[in-house]
C-alpha cells in the first residue's frame, strides 16, 4: 500500500520534469521565417514586422498573446545589461539554439504591476541580438517553447 502511494505521488512528478526537459518539449507545428530569426508558433499565430528606425521590431500574435521583438544593436546592447534587481521573478541563463541567452519575467511597477516576460538572445558579434517579450501571458509554457524555438537566420 505505501509503494501505490509513493508512485502515485512520483508519478505527476517525472511525467512534469520529462516535459520540462529540451527533449520532452513538443513543437509547435508553424515556422514562422523573420527576415533575420525563425520560430515555431500553433497555426493561429502570424508575424507582423513593424517599421523600425535602428533595430527591427515586429510582432509574433495568437488570439491571445502577441510577443513583441527588437533584434539588432540597440535592442539590448548585450547579456551584461541584463541583471536581477528587487522586481524579478525568474532570472535563468540559458543557451537556445547554441547561443547565450537570457530568460527574465519581473513585475513592472511603471507600467500598474504588468509581468513582463523576455528572453534576451545574444550570439556574441554586436549583430545578431535579439530581445522578444510579451506582457502578461496567458500560458507562459507556452510562451517560453516559442522563444526556445528561435534560430537566427
Amino acid at each position: 500500500m505505501k509503494y501505490i502511494r509513493l508512485s502515485a505521488l512520483l508519478v505527476p512528478f517525472i511525467v512534469s520534469s520529462a516535459c520540462s526537459s529540451d527533449d520532452g518539449l513538443q513543437k509547435f507545428p508553424k515556422k514562422l521565417e523573420a527576415r533575420t530569426f525563425t520560430v515555431n508558433t500553433p497555426h493561429n499565430w502570424n508575424l507582423f514586422e513593424d517599421q523600425g528606425i535602428d533595430t527591427y521590431i515586429g510582432r509574433i500574435a495568437g488570439l491571445k498573446d502577441t510577443i513583441y521583438f527588437d533584434q539588432g544593436y540597440l535592442s539590448f546592447g548585450s547579456l551584461e545589461n541584463i541583471y536581477e534587481d528587487e522586481n524579478t521573478l525568474l532570472f535563468r541563463r540559458l543557451k537556445i539554439d547554441g547561443v547565450p541567452s537570457i530568460l527574465h519575467k519581473e513585475k513592472r511597477i511603471a507600467d500598474s504591476g504588468d509581468i513582463r516576460l523576455s528572453i534576451y538572445i545574444d550570439a556574441g558579434d554586436g549583430i545578431r541580438l535579439n530581445r522578444m517579450y510579451v506582457f502578461d501571458p496567458t500560458d507562459e509554457e507556452k510562451i517560453i517553447r516559442i522563444f526556445r524555438s528561435h534560430q537566427f537566420r
